[in-house]
C-alpha cells in the first residue's frame, strides 16, 4: 500500500490522515474491516417509509376481482378478520405469507411485496435509532424471529396506534413505540 497524497489542503482545525504503509499495517485491516462492515449496512434491509406524493396500493386493489378470501384464510391457516388486515395494508406480509399468496393466485411475489403500505417516515427514523436496537433485540428472541422481522412488526404495531388515535398533531413516534412495546409486554397474546 502506498501514501495517498492530497492535493487539496485539509478545512481548518484538521489534518489529512494518511494509508498505511502495507496490506500488514494493522491500519490497513481495520480500513478493511470497515469498509465490509459498511458495505453490509448499506446492504441491511430498512423499513419500508412513505415518499410523499406517492400512494401503494393494497393487496385486496391488486388482486381485485381474482380475490378469494375463503381460498387466502384456508392456505394462509389465519382467521378472515387477520387476512383482511393484510389485504388491506394494516399489517405488514411476511416472506412465508408473500410466497403463500403468489402460489396460491399466480402472482408475482415482486408485485405482492409492492403493496406493503410503508410507515410515516418519522416513525422509520425513530423504529431504527440505535436506542431501540436491544429492544428489537429482545422481542426478536422472546418471539423466536429476525431482529429485522422483529422491527418490521413493532413498527407496524405502533403505527396502527397512532392510527387509531384522533389527534391531528405532530406525533412522537418514540413515544408511541414505548406504548405500543409496553402494551404487547403486558398481553403478549394481543399483539
Amino acid at each position: 500500500m502506498t501514501v495517498q497524497r492530497w492535493s487539496e489542503p485539509a478545512p481548518a482545525g484538521t489534518r489529512h490522515g494518511h494509508g498505511g504503509e502495507s496490506a500488514l499495517d494493522p491500519v490497513a485491516s481495520f480500513r478493511a474491516e470497515l469498509a465490509d462492515d459498511m458495505e453490509s449496512l448499506q446492504q441491511a434491509p430498512g423499513l419500508p417509509a412513505e415518499v410523499p406524493g406517492m400512494t401503494t396500493p393494497d393487496l385486496a386493489s391488486l388482486l381485485g376481482d381474482q380475490l378469494d378470501l375463503a381460498l387466502l384464510c384456508t392456505s394462509l391457516g389465519m382467521r378472515q378478520p387477520e387476512v383482511m388486515k393484510l389485504l388491506r395494508g394494516k399489517v405488514p406480509l411476511t416472506l412465508e405469507q408473500i410466497n403463500t399468496v403468489a402460489r396460491v393466485t399466480g402472482l408475482a411475489a415482486e408485485k405482492i411485496v409492492q403493496t406493503v403500505r410503508p410507515l410515516p417516515f418519522g416513525l422509520v427514523v425513530a423504529a431504527e435509532h440505535p436506542r431501540w436496537r436491544h429492544v428489537w433485540h429482545e422481542r426478536a428472541r422472546r418471539r423466536h424471529i429476525s431482529e429485522a422481522e422483529a422491527r418490521l412488526s413493532g413498527s407496524y404495531g405502533a403505527f396502527a396506534l397512532a392510527a387509531r388515535e384522533t389527534s391531528g398533531k405532530e406525533r412522537n413516534w418514540h413515544e408511541r413505540l414505548r406504548r405500543f412495546l409496553s402494551d404487547e409486554e403486558l398481553d403478549p397474546g394481543g399483539a
